[in-house]
């Protein structure tokens, strides 16, 4: 855009001047020094794509056929690493980043943004746009595919100028064969990023990338025996072998660790078991060569994992290593609430309960269900894959201005008969269910009774898992919510307790650190510190505070101040608290608004609808 002469924006003249000095002249530009990987970048957009960094035009987006053309080839990745998208997603949301998944071209094929996808998509931050260094010049995505290591661009760094209010953390996504086939991008127009929360994003983009790659790579070596030779940030080196023990694949962690190429897989290497060499119980997986032949040393010691994907009959254990406790047992830990549960649901699994989870807010409502189903999955006797066996996850509180429109309409159809139709075979997880509006509510209702409007087997071949942290016969007596979905949802119901609560408080600190630190630890202040603090937000509070802290800091032993501590004092509101705090900001805004139902339900952030019902609920009348 011009500023009405003809001339540039006097912001953007100086970005391209600043790119043309460190192109052409040195590191050293007004603004401070220039990383090498950032200028190589930029001469290439300058002398090989020929790009103009105060080009105003908008990031292409493919229309649906173009979009629909590159998710194809990708079904598997997009299908496997949903939850783990969901999961980066909640770990970054409060730091205003949307999170995206491309492929190879920087295309971008998924993306969670919450609320501020209409301004993530004035960005270009949205499914189909297309981020590669060819088209938009040097940015996270394109560097990222073109230099195949993570990578972040902030604000200025990137080549337009209208992009230089982002900071774009991005990871790359290798196949199970090693290529690259994508990335995993978070990117913000936050003014408030630091270095600190950079860090904490590359940290958390990271592990994400690594554990998509670790899961996409279990799918595509369903069939085989997985060996993990242990892990890093980058995520797990992994080995698949066949029941004749013969090497049948590697990951690129693997591949870098051993020195394994095509060449050598193809040979068919064959897989020794070593109980008492120096290799065993260190995690390392030596060549041994006699003769022509190449043999793989594994220690008994190592993290082996059965196939996903069976024939006829369940395969002979190849007598490796000790069966490994589920991840619904690990969750339950030595809590004897939670072991009760455990107990409960797989006594029960035959019959298929609807499952109700609650719990307060980060008690790991969603991690627990996706622990049932995994569990469920495992212990099938024709164990298919997770494709076949899927987990879709619905978010009823982004159905909230579905209110808006009557059940029948397309949105509601969409809403939920869609979920439930993908979900055939599988698990359906409504989380917050206590959120769903009323029309919706009645839709669910007829679909769970009648399995009406839905195409295939639908509602009669899922499991129904719930999470709420509200109290829904509270909602049912203030008639928010049908006292007969409760009833069809309640089934088997599953309270998990806070962490201050727990009887393995002290284990779960530790299995999380373990897990985060990635062999650094903690010195005994910082233990008891963390193991005093109430820990209001539970475990996702927890989590968050020790990946900062460890993000932060490179020492070895973390002391106490290098966490950021709730105080002894800091409580969730209780829920009569909250109420009474929702009620007066509702009284408020209408009173500032003259009661204009409109207005104020734009102010507030909600649907008509919902306003309506607050009001009813809280008794506020209509100010008329």
């Amino acid at each position: 855009m011009g500023s009405g002469d003809g001339r540039m924006p006097v912001a953007a003249t100086a970005h391209a001047e600043r790119i043309f000095t460190a192109s052409f002249g040195g590191a050293e530009t007004g603004d401070g020094p220039v990383g090498s990987l950032i200028i190589a970048s930029w001469r290439r957009c300058l002398d090989r794509h020929k790009l103009d960094p105060e080009r105003q035009a908008e990031t292409r987006v493919l229309s649906r056929g173009e979009l629909r053309e590159a998710r194809e080839p990708l079904d598997a990745l997009l299908s496997l690493s949903t939850p783990l998208l969901d999961d980066l997603y909640r770990q970054v949301a409060d730091l205003g980043y949307v999170v995206m998944l491309t492929d190879g071209n920087g295309i971008t094929l998924n993306a969670r943004a919450g609320n501020d996808e209409r301004a993530f998509r004035k960005w270009g931050l949205w499914t189909g746009s297309v981020w590669s260094e060819g088209l938009e010049g040097t940015n996270g995505v394109g560097l990222c595919l073109t230099e195949q290591r993570p990578v972040t661009v902030h604000r200025g760094e990137h080549f337009r100028s209208r992009h230089a209010g982002l900071t774009c953390t991005v990871a790359p996504l290798f196949n199970a064969d090693g290529t690259i086939i994508g990335c995993l991008d978070i990117s913000a127009f936050n003014q408030e990023i630091d270095s600190r929360i950079v860090g904490f994003a590359q940290r958390a983009t990271t592990l994400a990338a690594g554990w998509i790659e670790a899961v996409c790579f279990r799918h595509a070596y369903r069939s085989c025996w997985i060996v993990s030779l242990g892990e890093s940030i980058e995520g797990k080196a992994l080995l698949a072998f066949d029941e004749d023990r013969r090497l049948k694949g590697a990951s690129r962690l693997a591949r870098q660790q051993l020195g394994l190429d095509e060449a050598l897989i193809d040979q068919g290497i064959g897989i020794v078991r070593d109980d008492g060499g120096p290799s065993a119980g260190t995690g390392k997986a030596p060549l041994l060569r006699d003769g022509a032949a190449t043999f793989l040393s594994l220690s008994s010691a190592l993290s082996f994992s059965p196939p996903l994907e069976t024939r006829r009959k369940r395969p002979t254990t190849p007598a490796l290593a000790p069966k490994e406790p589920s991840l619904l047992d690990t969750l339950a830990g030595d809590d004897r609430r939670l072991q009760a549960f455990v107990q409960r649901i797989r006594a029960t699994a035959g019959l298929k309960p609807k499952l109700l989870i609650t719990g307060e807010t980060g008690t790991g409502k969603e991690v627990f269900a996706r622990a049932i189903h995994g569990d469920r999955v495992q212990k099938n006797e024709t164990i298919r894959s997770p494709i076949e066996r899927p987990f879709i996850r619905v978010d009823c509180r982004a159905l909230l201005n579905s209110q808006d429109y009557p059940a029948q309409n397309s949105f509601a159809q969409n809403a939920l008969a869609d979920p439930i139709e993908r979900a055939a075979g599988g698990t359906l997880f409504l989380d917050e269910i206590g959120d769903l509006p009323l029309s919706l509510q009645a839709f669910l209702v007829h679909a769970l009774d009648n399995h009406a409007g839905l195409r295939g087997e639908g509602a009669s071949t899922i499991a129904l898992i719930c999470a709420t942290q509200q109290d829904l016969e509270a909602l049912v007596t203030a008639r928010t919510f049908r006292a007969d979905l409760y009833y069809r949802l309640k089934g088997l119901p599953i309270d998990l307790p806070p962490l201050r609560s727990r009887e393995d408080k002290s284990l779960v600190i530790d299995r999380l650190v373990r897990e985060i630190a990635l062999g650094r630890d903690l010195s005994a202040t910082a233990r008891s510190a963390i193991e005093a603090c109430e820990w209001p937000g539970n475990l996702r509070q927890l989590r968050q505070v020790l990946e900062l802290a460890f993000a932060s800091s490179p020492a070895p032993c973390l002391e106490s101040h290098d966490f950021d501590l709730p105080s002894r004092t800091e409580r969730l509101a209780p829920v009569g608290t909250l109420q009474q705090a929702e009620k007066d900001v509702i009284a408020r805004q209408l009173a500032e608004d003259g009661f204009d139902i409109a207005k104020a339900a734009s102010h507030l952030g909600m649907s008509r609808a919902t306003l309506y019902r607050r009001i009813k609920h809280f008794g506020l009348g209509t100010g008329r």
